[in-house]
């Protein structure tokens, strides 16, 4: 018993001292590995930190960039608004020299080609004094005259003259001929003529709007102006209006137009409560409207005929054209007389309505009573 009880404790022994052997070299071995990767994931690591050094020197080095860029580029678009301003003040300036260049100078329209001849200075310096007798104690001096753009080709389809360029040797010289032509345009076979300043191309540009604008604002009453270089004034009665900046805005509902003058809308100044003004809210001036001369002493009804059909237009004039030659005073009689022969028994003589029936009493227009078309 005692023999056996040794043999297990010494088996026991040897196999514990196994077991150790075994173990010790498998956590030999598992040591040796877990270093190794260790150690491989310690370089790896180390190198992601390295390469997170690097990106992150990189990142501050582009922030730092950014930084002296964002800098730059303020300075730039400070320099730019600053170039900018200055190159607006030089084309004001251009622009002001080239309108104080030109400030002698006319420009003459719907003179027909080929009229002034050779010599376009001699032919308006004869015709000045005929068209404007008013200049005969103090003659005009021009320095010379010529036409604007290319001569029509023959067969060309161009029908306007070119505008004829006048240079007067003074300012006042071409403001006194200003004056007579605005106020009694001379006609030249059967076309009138029209006499403007001469402006620079952004000044004539600016000009532009501003006369549908004018246009509008005397239908309403305003007495209106054009001031240099496109400054409108407008005024009726003790009301004062001046606009300088003219900017496209959204028309107001049941305003016919479309621009906005500065800070006072034209709509805003002319209507009331979003509406225009009734007729008879306006203050109503008398106007003086640029006409053709009669040139004989027999043809005064034919003219106020004329007359009368212009003015009852759909729009008012600004001026009133009609051919004084003696052929066509003799036809606008025969236009007028073709026109009133047609039978007047169907006629009502208070108010020309033509839709009275046969034999009727009763005007249904005018209420007023007819037997055989004689006014009761």
């Amino acid at each position: 018993m005692d023999e056996l009880q040794g043999e297990l404790g010494e088996q026991n022994a040897a196999l514990v001292k196994v077991m150790e052997m075994t173990m010790a070299k498998y956590f030999k071995e598992a040591d040796e590995k877990s270093e190794a990767r260790f150690n491989r994931l310690e370089k790896r690591i180390d190198n992601m930190h390295a390469t997170l050094s690097r990106h992150t020197e990189e990142i501050k080095n582009i922030h730092t960039e950014s930084v002296n860029l964002r800098e730059r580029v303020a300075n730039v678009e400070k320099s730019a608004a600053l170039s900018l301003k200055n190159l607006q003040t030089y084309e004001a300036k251009l622009i002001e020299m080239k309108d104080r260049a030109r400030r002698d100078n006319l420009l003459v329209f719907n003179l027909k080609e080929r009229v002034e001849g050779a010599n376009a200075r001699a032919y308006l310096m004869d015709k000045i004094l005929e068209w404007f007798p008013a200049l005969e104690s103090s003659r005009p001096e021009l320095m010379r005259c010529h036409r604007l753009g290319k001569p029509p080709t023959h067969g060309s389809a161009k029908t306007r003259p070119r505008p004829l360029m006048v240079k007067c040797l003074r300012f006042t010289d071409r403001d006194r001929l200003l004056g007579e032509a605005r106020k009694s345009p001379p006609e030249v076979d059967g076309e009138l003529l029209t006499f403007t300043a001469d402006y620079s191309e952004s000044t004539t540009r600016r000009r532009k709007p501003c006369y549908k604008i004018m246009y509008d604002a005397r239908c309403l009453g305003f007495e209106a102006f054009l001031l240099s270089p496109a400054t409108i004034k407008l005024s009726r009665g003790k009301e004062m209006y001046t606009f300088q900046k003219l900017r496209t805005t959204m028309c107001a509902q049941g305003v016919p137009w479309g621009i906005k003058l500065g800070n006072h809308p034209l709509h805003e100044i002319c209507a009331t409560k979003g509406k225009i003004k009734d007729w008879c809210e306006i203050r109503w001036r008398p106007m003086k409207l640029k006409h053709t001369n009669q040139q004989d002493g027999s043809s005064c009804r034919a003219f106020v005929m004329k007359f009368g059909e212009v003015i009852l237009g759909l729009a008012v004039p600004n001026h009133s054209s009609i051919a004084a030659r003696l052929e066509a005073i003799s036809e606008i009689r025969q236009q007028m007389a073709a026109a009133s022969s047609e039978p007047i028994e169907s006629v009502c003589q208070s108010c020309g309505c033509k839709e009275i029936a046969e034999n009727a009493l009763w005007c249904d227009i005018c209420l007023h009573g007819h037997i055989q078309n004689v006014r009761i």
